[in-house]
């Protein structure tokens, strides 16, 4: 499990995810994780119970269906990655560190492991995808839809380009284009 660990340390390093560092206050240890797409989860035990939780609230079934109702053709949009795509502000870091086999890494961008990143992360995307209609975010997924091909192309155009413009990218081979159906 090692090595596994290693190479996923690498990438997160390499995609500035995490950061070495030599000195920290306080570190979570990490617990390796076979069937964990993120490798290995975070014990953020002592973090999360100083942490409030977030009161920002996930949208419910009937608000999506509210929001996409009158829609006739749908896109899925994946993001990849998608918590650790938003960035920590300095103070932030210095909470977030791991101990690892290998050393200390303090993360620089968001871990889905701290207890107040689903409602954060949520807040994120509504802020981001606000006035644009037939699309509704959640989590990591946005549906955008349209009454026609040309309204769909349009509203797919608008959320692509806001994804742009905000820094995100997506996972494509997880994305799916103009369904009729959800």
């Amino acid at each position: 499990m090692e090595a596994v660990v290693e190479d996923e340390l690498k990438r997160l390093e390499d995609l500035g995810v995490i950061t070495p560092v030599t000195y920290v206050d306080w570190a979570a240890p990490i617990v390796a994780d076979r069937t964990s797409p993120f490798v290995f989860e975070q014990i953020f035990t002592v973090l999360n119970s100083a942490l409030e939780s977030s009161s920002y609230p996930l949208p419910l079934p009937k608000d999506i269906f509210n929001r996409m109702g009158n829609c006739l053709m749908f896109s899925h949009i994946d993001l990849s990655d998608a918590y650790l795509q938003v960035e920590f502000d300095e103070e932030s870091r210095k909470l977030i560190t791991i101990n690892t086999h290998k050393e200390l890494y303090r993360f620089n961008r968001l871990s889905p492991q701290v207890k107040s990143a689903p409602g954060a992360f949520q807040q994120i995307m509504d802020a981001m995808l606000s006035g644009l209609s037939c699309t509704s975010p959640y989590l990591d997924d946005i549906l955008v839809g349209g009454r026609t091909v040309e309204e769909h192309k349009q509203n797919l155009y608008r959320v692509l380009q806001r994804l742009k413009e905000y820094g995100f990218t997506v996972k494509f081979e997880k994305c799916r284009f103009f369904m009729r159906k959800m």
